[in-house]
């Protein structure tokens, strides 16, 4: 019986934070030139609830500037990007590289004109999950940043992973499709029958951003920072009676919660109350496991 071949060991992920001399960023802009196959994938912070509060009504003092209207989109801070071609051999003997791209700290107009060239070059294919909603707002950002005219407007050819799963799953495009997407962990397992483990990826992404940056990580520094927005917390915590009075109409807070003596912690962002309850016991215990940090 033929020996199962072995899987290919993973890719080296190149972290880009810096413009100008960056090697790595010569090293993206080198790839992106000589790719023939480019895959995206863009993540966002989560939109704040609520408009900027307005000034209170009657105050002395002359009014203040307006201030600016919230972005229509999120704006994108990660952009994910898989170079495959070039090289000597080309095609699928060409080079691979992957990058993750920190768009707060890299210039986006260094980046502007490579990525619009390469969106529009017809001779490389650009690959996505739910690539639509990741281009706008990956468009809408540099735009925000650069101008009206700097966001990306004509990407072609391009190829979203969902429509190759409905059509090797004999969907019928003419038709309508289920309104829930597929996530892409399901569709590796169904059409690859390749299992994502978020576990395995997670303890990867954390160890990696452990080494590059050499953080010193301490079980009493874990959970203090809001897991929606990243806002900081209150430093003194509610009783129950005010978490109740905050959370109305805003977040439901568990009755079985009421005869317990906890004290609550809400982000000073975007108002979302904790309480460290099992969940956040599992959690850090978690971080703590895949880390392999000791308690």
């Amino acid at each position: 019986m033929d020996r199962a071949p072995t899987p290919p060991l993973p890719f080296a992920v190149h972290l880009v934070t810096g413009g100008g001399t960056s090697p790595e960023l010569a090293l993206l802009l080198q790839s992106l030139a000589a790719a023939r196959v480019v895959a995206f994938d863009a993540e966002w912070k989560p939109r704040r609830r609520g408009d900027p509060a307005a000034p209170a009504r009657g105050s002395e003092g002359p009014s203040p500037d307006p201030a600016p209207a919230p972005p229509k989109f999120p704006t994108v801070t990660l952009l994910q990007v898989a170079c495959r071609g070039g090289g000597d051999g080309g095609g699928e003997d060409g080079v691979c590289e992957v990058f993750v791209v920190d768009l707060l700290a890299v210039p986006l107009a260094d980046l502007w004109a490579p990525l619009r060239e390469l969106f529009e070059r017809p001779d490389v294919l650009k690959l996505g999950f739910r690539f639509k909603q990741d281009l706008v707002y990956l468009s809408a950002t540099f735009a925000a940043a650069l101008g009206r005219d700097t966001g990306f407007d004509r990407v072609e050819p391009f190829l979203d992973v969902t429509n190759v799963y409905y059509y090797l799953k004999g969907y019928d495009r003419q038709k309508r499709l289920p309104k829930e997407t597929k996530s892409l962990a399901t569709i590796c397992q169904e059409l690859l029958n390749i299992t994502l483990s978020k576990l395995i990826s997670l303890r990867t992404s954390l160890l990696q951003v452990i080494n590059i940056f050499d953080l010193k990580i301490s079980e009493d520094k874990l959970m203090s920072r809001c897991t929606k927005c990243n806002g900081s917390f209150i430093q003194k915590p509610l009783t129950l009676d005010e978490a109740m009075e905050a959370s109305k109409g805003f977040q439901v807070i568990p009755s079985c919660l009421f005869n317990r003596n906890l004290e609550f912690w809400k982000c000073t962002d975007c108002n979302q109350l904790y309480w460290e309850g099992t969940q956040y016991h599992n959690a850090v215990q978690k971080f703590l496991s895949v880390c392999n940090i000791s308690d």
